[in-house]
């Protein structure tokens, strides 16, 4: 059985692109005891990235949509490596091969084999575009189910309609982060705990500052500060209206039919690294705050202020890796580092200038459009760069005031239990 799904790439030319296709062929990936599992339709598998690009500005589209990223998984234990890379293959040609650049790895990383697709979205043939609609979705679906029948695979043969993920939501599931739905869910999970009847679980969400609606065919729930309302039976197997009081009525006893993440093991010792400070300490101990890190401790109490972070925390994450990679330790170096970037940044506009000046010269002088290449990755990494030095300078200040109002909550949590007080409890209190 093999699931399909297609999202589209958008961003800057000469970052995305690399990224998308080198996500796809990382050998810690791809790797089998046959070698690696990559292929290319109609490129070179090792120099993909500058082929799309070359087409990209063959034909003048460079912007919008950049490429399509598609995504093929099997059943577990179902297909070998080499037999999975074969259906992938055969799938790339038969829907694009004809017209589209195509990049096909195959993933052994996780608990099921899958493949990824990076097509490019200008065609190399007429560089007309392509665009992905519903019927594109269905055909990648048909031309899959067909090669999985033809090698005595299993398929779906009446597929459940139901709401597909978004881009970000997969990729963030793939990352083991949290998405929006995915706090909503562990906010239902606490409230079931603490409930004894639906309408107590609707009042215990309601003191957790969520806005209920129940006034639909459908029950519905929106988290402070979003601008939209979430169904509950849209969030996942084990949140309908039917499946929340059978789990109230056995105490929210929920087991969920997907197997746990793989737990990993590291060697090695940490006894001697040397202990963070400035804002690398305090990034670090923020993100431990927020339930990223680990301990054997209790989890700590998380405000209201803080779950919003936790929607952000690969930002908070890449600041970190930024602070770390840079050693920047205080708040005058990373304005230091912010000015040298952002210098650098306006002395490459001007070389970037003047190479599109020469390639407007001489449009056949295939050294120009290199050079302005590389030009351009490099103002992306800059601008990259300003744009984090920019957020850490603005979160830095919430970061100090959500952990004093952290402290505040917790010492209010300590009165209240030291006073004996325990039937009654702040919205605070269940976090």
């Amino acid at each position: 059985m093999a699931t399909t799904k297609i999202w589209k790439i958008t961003g800057n030319m000469y970052a995305a692109i690399p990224k998308v296709i080198d996500y796809a062929k990382n050998p810690e990936k791809t790797t089998s005891e046959k070698g690696l599992l990559t292929s290319a339709v109609n490129c070179d598998i090792r120099t993909a990235d500058r082929d799309f690009i070359y087409t990209k500005l063959h034909f003048g589209k460079t912007d919008q949509i950049l490429a399509w990223h598609g995504y093929q998984s099997f059943k577990h234990n179902e297909v070998t490596p080499e037999l999975a890379h074969q259906i992938g293959v055969l799938t790339a040609q038969e829907l694009w091969g004809d017209r589209f650049q195509v990049v096909v790895a195959t993933h052994l990383d996780r608990g099921h084999i899958h493949n990824h697709f990076v097509v490019n979205s200008v065609s190399c043939i007429d560089g007309f575009k392509f665009y992905a609609s519903t019927e594109t979705y269905q055909q990648m679906r048909n031309v899959s189910d067909k090669y999985c029948k033809e090698f005595g695979l299993s398929f779906i043969k009446h597929p459940e309609k139901g709401r597909t993920k978004t881009y970000g939501e997969w990729n963030a599931e793939q990352k083991g982060q949290s998405t929006q739905r995915s706090l909503i869910r562990k906010d239902i999970d606490k409230a079931i705990k603490m409930s004894v009847s639906w309408q107590d679980l609707l009042t215990t969400l309601k003191s957790m500052n969520y806005e209920i609606n129940t006034n639909g065919k459908y029950a519905k729930l929106r988290p402070k500060g979003s601008q939209r309302f979430f169904r509950f039976d849209k969030l996942g197997e084990g949140y309908t209206e039917s499946s929340i009081k059978e789990r109230i009525r056995l105490s929210g006893t929920y087991v969920p039919k997907t197997p746990y993440p793989k737990r990993m093991k590291y060697n090695g010792s940490f006894r001697y690294k040397k202990k963070a400070s400035g804002l690398k300490a305090l990034y670090l101990y923020y993100c431990y705050q927020l339930g990223v890190l680990k301990k054997r401790s209790p989890r700590t109490f998380v405000t209201a202020s803080m779950r919003e972070d936790i929607k952000e925390i690969e930002k908070i994450q890449e600041d970190y890796l930024f602070l770390k990679e840079h050693k920047i330790a205080t708040m005058q170096e990373l304005t230091a580092y912010k000015k040298k970037s952002t210098e650098a940044y306006a002395a490459l506009n001007t070389v970037r200038r003047k190479l599109e000046n020469q390639c407007k010269a001489s449009p056949d002088n295939s050294t120009f459009k290199i050079h302005l290449q590389i030009t351009g990755k490099e103002l992306s990494d800059k601008a990259k760069s300003i744009k984090i030095c920019t957020r850490i300078e603005q979160r830095t200040n919430l970061i100090h005031q959500n952990l004093s109002e952290q402290r505040k909550e917790k010492e209010y949590e300590r009165r209240i239990r030291s006073s004996g007080n325990r039937g009654k409890f702040a919205p605070e209190d269940i976090y």
